[in-house]
């Protein structure tokens, strides 16, 4: 879209007609036409679609400059003035790239040897306590198998008693038991003894009465009278 045509006056048509310029010309001139147009009364817009309206205006105002016998367009402003240049972007950019390869890179193997320093000292710290435990284990081991040894010889002393007491018992009760053997044994022996003689003595005194009844009797058939012995 553009203004209507009178905002701008149009060049001769003889002037038009007869007369061009070279593309230097036409070129300083659209690079400038936004300063004098902003002069010269309201603005012009255009759009790519206007089929390149906004070059055929530049090209009348060209004409016209030209017509006029002086160039009052000032130069252009540097845009990039104050830029840092490409090639020096991408300098500084594969620097930084670089620098902060390197530092990662620093930071990196810091902590991993941080990490390998934390992981050593874990391990240290599980060695001493796991030693320090087994030795915790073993001192126990050693005074629950002391206890244990110690409840063992008190049972065994105790039994050891018990065997004493009842082997005393028995041997006292043996030892009564022969000693009243050995008297009955002896009032035995004693009474058989005195059987036998009592016995002896009675056999002796049947065999003495016999033999004298016999001899009695032997006498009175021989008609001997009996006489006191």
């Amino acid at each position: 879209m553009y203004m209507p045509a009178q905002t701008v006056a149009a060049a001769p048509s003889t002037y038009a007609a007869n007369r061009t310029y070279d593309g230097t010309v036409v070129q300083a001139v659209q690079a400038s036409e936004a300063a004098e147009l902003a002069a010269a009364g309201p603005a012009i817009t255009y759009s790519t679609q206007a089929g390149g309206m906004g070059a055929q205006i530049a090209a009348q105002a060209g004409r016209e400059l030209a017509a006029a016998g002086q160039f009052t367009i000032p130069p252009p402003v540097s845009l990039t003035q104050g830029l840092v240049p490409p090639d020096k972007v991408e300098a500084e950019r594969l620097a930084y790239e670089k620098a902060l390869n390197a530092q990662l890179s620093k930071q990196t193997n810091a902590v991993l040897e941080e990490a390998k320093i934390k992981k050593a000292m874990l391990d240290q710290t599980a060695k001493t306590q796991w030693e320090e435990f087994q030795l915790q284990i073993d001192e126990k081991i050693k005074m629950d198998m002391l206890r244990v040894d110690q409840e063992a010889q008190t049972m065994i002393n105790g039994l050891k008693e018990a065997a004493i007491t009842q082997q005393t018992d028995r041997e006292e009760r043996a030892a009564i038991a022969i000693a009243e053997y050995s008297k009955k044994k002896a009032l035995e022996d004693m009474q058989v003894k005195s059987y036998q003689l009592q016995k002896n003595w009675f056999d002796q005194e049947t065999k003495l009465q016999g033999e004298y009844q016999a001899a009695m009797k032997k006498g009175a058939a021989l008609g001997i009278n009996a006489f006191q012995v």
